[in-house]
């Protein structure tokens, strides 16, 4: 972790709000996106959100592009949007 973060981390006082920064620093962002996000599963939609054969959700979460599917079967299946040039 940066030396700018904990110092963030160490500035903390119990029982208060968090200093402004770690809303709008970017350093901080990044790793939440890396250390909270990217590593555990996260709850996007509701399955009567995507109702019909081929409806879908997008969403982008930091630099990650989402979509679920509703597919012809009527299974969803999620896909993390990978492919730059066809994406």
């Amino acid at each position: 972790m940066s030396d700018g973060i904990a110092s963030l981390l160490d500035s903390r006082r119990p029982c208060f709000a968090l200093p402004g920064a770690f809303f709008s620093y970017p350093r901080v962002y990044a790793a939440d996106l890396e250390h909270i996000f990217a590593r555990h599963w996260l709850f996007l939609a509701s399955e009567p959100e995507i109702p019909e054969a081929g409806d879908y959700r997008t969403y982008q979460i930091g630099p990650y592009p989402i979509f679920i599917l509703r597919q012809d079967d009527g299974s969803l299946a999620a896909f993390h949007n990978t492919c730059r040039h066809r994406g």
